[in-house]
């Protein structure tokens, strides 16, 4: 029984360490660097579309014809929120990125020449 007792105490430091890698965690999740920032929000706007459209599947499955987009839309207002994230900017980013996408397949097509006629006859 002591021994039982002896394993499941926590070492005396271990309280003191958790709450320091808390607060480093806080610390580091709150000031990225703007590269790994723009590099997260990135990947986020590439994962969103398929992943919000495969939870709202499994919402619709689940919940029925009680399923509320008002709620899905203050749920992912408060995730934004949470991930100190402003919507304005992943929107804007979302459309710079959207447009980049659009430039390159232009610039990727051959470009069409228009039939020039020049035999008219007058």
């Amino acid at each position: 029984m002591e021994q039982a007792a002896f394993v499941t105490m926590p070492a005396p430091n271990t309280g003191i360490s958790l709450k320091k890698d808390a607060a480093a965690f806080r610390e580091e999740k709150f000031h990225p660097d703007p590269e790994q920032y723009a590099e997260l929000l990135d990947t986020r706007i590439q994962i969103r579309p398929d992943f919000r459209d495969k939870l709202i599947e499994q919402l619709k499955g689940t919940f029925g014809k009680y399923y509320d987009y008002h709620r899905r839309d203050i749920a992912t207002n408060e995730v934004d929120y949470l991930n100190v994230e402003d919507p304005d900017v992943f929107s804007h980013r979302a459309w710079e990125l959207e447009y980049q996408r659009k430039q390159e397949m232009r610039r990727n097509q051959p470009v069409r020449t228009k039939k020039k006629t020049h035999d008219i006859e007058l």
